[in-house]
């Protein structure tokens, strides 16, 4: 087991990434994947972007007049034909509710991007997709999703599919904070989820089948689907070394769909790492990239894309 001191330098050396450091400077940045994205800022089209005032999103939400609990629930979009999308949680219906991120930003988040976790009443009962800059949450994008919000919960609601007309909204119930590491152990806790349309089943795991050691730690994955016990916990999570080899490979195959070498998760780390779809303009044979979004829920805040969502560099 390996112990990492907090740093305040992002450290990227040979073959290695290092994913979760953070600084003081004015633009943060809790790491680099190859030394070029900055990982403290939202990853999409039009690069980082950084707001100029620190904004608490964890802080319960006073709710008047309600005396519900609170729970925290973000969105991540990874459907590769879906615009810009902001969201709504609604209590009953959404006459009443406004866009979740529209005080931060009006330009929301894109593909392959999560925000922030913004606190929600025990009392939600669904969530809606609605056009960034929208004043009220009466047009929704798609079809809404259920919700059922327990008390210091932590959930993500994920975008699914291709484009707007294959829209799926998946709910899943994050690992919270307070059992993330009670046993003790500090190896990196991750939840791996299929999100690349067209691909069949995946097997993905530590090492690969170029190095003659592959093991499918988060085996048969289908799309809009995480791996399940025994391999992982019944929320999808399980524990991988510090410094890890990763691939996926379809099942039965001999060959690597894809492999990502040295990836330095950082010390305590959860997060799920979305397999998505390479951009549709990579002439390539088919692969998948890897987006990892750590939890984001326990430092102050700035703007509305999850900082910790970036995406790990694949060398085959």
């Amino acid at each position: 087991m390996r112990f990492v001191a907090p740093t305040l330098l992002v450290a990227c050396v040979a073959g290695r990434i290092v994913i979760g450091c953070s600084t003081n400077s004015a633009v943060p940045t809790d790491g680099a994947v190859d030394g070029s994205v900055v990982v403290d800022a939202p990853v999409g089209s039009d690069g980082p972007t950084v707001d100029s005032a620190p904004i608490d999103l964890d802080a319960p939400v006073p709710h008047p007049g309600d005396d519900a609990g609170v729970g925290y629930l973000r969105v991540a979009h990874v459907n590769q034909g879906l615009s810009a999308v902001d969201f709504c949680i609604g209590e009953g219906g959404f006459s009443t509710a406004t866009p979740a991120l529209a005080a931060f930003a009006t330009t929301g988040i894109t593909n392959a991007q999560a925000s922030r976790y913004v606190a929600a009443s025990t009392r939600a009962t669904a969530l809606r997709l609605v056009a960034p800059g929208s004043t009220n949450c009466n047009t929704g994008i798609g079809t809404d999703v259920t919700l059922k919000v327990s008390d210091s919960s932590y959930t993500t609601v994920v975008a699914f599919g291709a484009s707007t007309t294959d829209l799926t909204l998946s709910v899943m119930t994050d690992l919270p904070p307070s059992s993330a590491f009670q046993d003790g152990a500090t190896d990196p806790l991750v939840r791996v989820v299929h999100a690349a349309v067209g691909l069949g089943a995946l097997n993905f795991g530590t090492g690969g089948m170029l190095d003659g050691n592959f093991s499918a730690d988060y085996p048969n994955l289908t799309f809009g689907k995480t791996a399940q016990p025994p391999k992982t916990d019944a929320l999808g999570y399980r524990r991988v070394g510090y410094w890890t080899v990763m691939s996926a490979s379809a099942p039965g195959a001999t060959t690597d769909t894809a492999r990502w070498a040295g990836i330095e998760w950082g010390e305590p780390a959860v997060g799920t790492l979305f397999l998505i779809n390479d951009p549709p303009s990579d002439a390539q044979v088919p692969k998948v990239r890897a987006l990892f979004c750590k939890r984001d829920s326990q430092s102050p805040q700035s703007g509305v894309a999850n900082p910790t969502c970036t995406l790990l560099t694949r060398d085959l």
